[in-house]
């Protein structure tokens, strides 16, 4: 039986783990829960990360950096007009069953770039509406 049906049986939300290899010496890991509600503490997270890897017999040399991160779900979409621009997860961009935004973000930060040059080159003003028209529809 795999660790997810194990968490199913016992009633726990399941989560998964990402894994990036730099080399062979370097590996970013990352446990992730994609919703729940509440939240699943930070504690649990890290519980379930050391779990898995003494599961699957990964022994973690050192740890660089230790993150933590919620990724708001569920909310309200963003007012328009503002007068900041938005982008990214501020902006409502954000997937709605696993919460990435990074690849859209990226999408757009030629547009946003290019909107900061011709307002930065002018002496007019571009803000809400037609700033957001801009970007989005641009």
């Amino acid at each position: 039986m795999n660790l997810i049906c194990e968490l199913a049986i016992q009633g726990r939300l399941p989560t998964f783990l990402y894994v990036m290899p730099f080399d062979s010496n370097l590996v970013f890991l990352e446990e992730a829960c994609l919703v729940s509600r509440p939240a699943l503490s930070d504690m649990e997270v890290k519980s379930r990360m050391v779990e898995r890897l003494r599961h699957l017999g990964i022994k973690v040399k050192d740890v660089i950096e230790d993150e933590k991160a919620s990724i708001a779900m569920g909310g309200p979409l963003p007012k328009i007009p503002r007068s900041v621009m938005a982008i990214g997860g501020a902006s409502g961009v954000i997937h709605p069953s696993i919460g990435f935004m990074v690849a859209r973000t990226m999408s757009l930060s030629p547009v946003v770039a290019d909107v900061i040059v011709e307002c930065l080159g002018s002496t007019r003003v571009i803000r809400g509406r037609p700033l957001y028209r801009r970007v989005w529809n641009g």
